[in-house]
């Protein structure tokens, strides 16, 4: 079975051309966020998916230089 079977496109966002690795999601003042690690730099994206079919971009943090960001969790 194709790893597509039975899913469906929902929404799109390109991270302004970064890759995304990790995810974690968390719900604040109403609103859900997406934290995606970054794999290929040092950094971390963050979306409003709140509306998962017009997902918005936020912001990007950079990580520390010359380290790997490849884990993210959200608490609290």
């Amino acid at each position: 079975m194709p790893f597509s079977e039975n899913v469906e496109l929902i929404g799109y966002e390109d991270l302004q051309g970064r890759s995304g690795f990790k995810l974690a999601m968390q719900e604040a003042g109403g609103r859900f966020y997406l934290y995606v690690a970054a794999l290929w730099e040092p950094g971390l994206s963050i979306l409003d998916v709140t509306d998962p079919a017009q997902p918005r971009f936020v912001r990007w943090i950079d990580g520390p230089p010359g380290t790997w960001t490849l884990q993210v969790q959200v608490a609290g």
